[in-house]
Formats: C-alpha cells, sequence, structure tokens
C-alpha cells in the first residue's frame, strides 16, 4: 500500500496528464490487479497503444511459478487478453493480438496437439508466417478463477514461438483432448504497460 500511495503522490505532483496515479506495472503489484483496474497497454503488432478496464484475474499456477490472466475490454468493448508474470526479471507482459482457430491451421487439431506433446515439436503456419514449437515455454498449469483455488482448473499449454518475429507466438491453452483456446500473442515492453 505503501507503494501506491508513493506512486501517486509522484504522479501527482509531477503533474502527470491528470490526477490519476500511472504508473509502471512491477513484481509487487499483483495486488493492484483487480477488477475495475485501467491497464494501459503499449502497441501489440503495431495495432496501436489500448487501455484495457480489467474484469477478470485469474492467477495461473505452474512449475515456473504464479502469472496472471488478465481479461478486460478497451473502450470500444473490444475482447482483452493479457499474461503478466510479475516473478519474472524484468516482468513478462503479453497482449493477445487475436484469437486463432485452431482447427483452420490442421485438420485434427487433437492429434496435431497429442503428437507435438509426444514428439516435442511441431510448426503451424499463420498468415504465411511458421511457428515452431518452443517446449522451454511450454508447461502444464492450473488457472484459479477469479483467485478462486477451489476451482482451479487444470490445462497444458502450448507456446509455438514465430520463425520471423520471437515477440510473436501462438499460445495454445488445452483444457481437455477436445477443448482449447489459442491465441497470437506478442510480449510488450512491461515497463510501458501502467496502471491506472
Amino acid at each position: 500500500m505503501t507503494t501506491f500511495i508513493t506512486r501517486w503522490m509522484v504522479a501527482a505532483v509531477l503533474g502527470l496528464a491528470s490526477l490519476v496515479p500511472v504508473y509502471a506495472l512491477e513484481a509487487g503489484d499483483a495486488a493492484n490487479l483487480k477488477a475495475g483496474t485501467v491497464l494501459s497497454l503499449p502497441s501489440a503488432n503495431n495495432s496501436g497503444a489500448r487501455t484495457l478496464t480489467i474484469a477478470h484475474v485469474h492467477p495461473v499456477r505452474s512449475d515456473d511459478g504464479v502469472w496472471y490472466q488478465i481479461l478486460g475490454s478497451s473502450a470500444d468493448g473490444q475482447e482483452q487478453l493479457v499474461y503478466a508474470d510479475l516473478s519474472a526479471k524484468p516482468p513478462k507482459v503479453e497482449v493477445m493480438v487475436k484469437r486463432v482457430n485452431l482447427r483452420k491451421l490442421v485438420d485434427r487439431p487433437r492429434k496435431f496437439l497429442d503428437a507435438v506433446e509426444d514428439d516435442e515439436k511441431g510448426e503451424l503456419t499463420l498468415d504465411g508466417v511458421v511457428y515452431r514449437y518452443n517446449d522451454k515455454e511450454s508447461d502444464d498449469g492450473s488457472l484459479e478463477p477469479d483467485g478462486n483455488a477451489a476451482q482451479a482448473q487444470a490445462f497444458n499449454y502450448l507456446v509455438f514461438t514465430s520463425t520471423q518475429d520471437p515477440s510473436l507466438s501462438i499460445q495454445v491453452m488445452r483444457w481437455t483432448d477436445e477443448k482449447f483456446d489459442a491465441y497470437l500473442i506478442q510480449q510488450v515492453s512491461a515497463a510501458d504497460a501502467k496502471l491506472q
């Protein structure tokens, strides 16, 4: 709380744009990620800067620690998804560029994902760009809806990194054999992600 007050005072004294405190997302900010908070994000895939009003924050536990799936919407009502690993040094922030229909990329997604997990290799092609399976970034996890550990949902996630731009990846969250979500994700500078 002291850090939040100090940041607010610094922002107010400096007269930054308004009386709303604005500060970069940092390691100790997990408690400030909550419904109603506004998160300003840098451009993802050159789509322009955007703000996100947080609706849900889901802690995700994996072998690598705890990171956060942040869901919300922009001022124009567009769905927004952000992943934040605040324990990484520096913190790691990734934003959704768009949803990906995995069924349009591979004929049989279940069989493809099974093979990737078994062989620890595989590729997807989206918009002419090849994305290779990244075993180092892929893992199993448990998502706790709005922090509710009693309702934790197990899943595994598979990351396919762009061969042209390492900040871009296709991330597949596999909930069951037949249920999965896939997104084109871009890593952005955590220093440019601001809490308001």
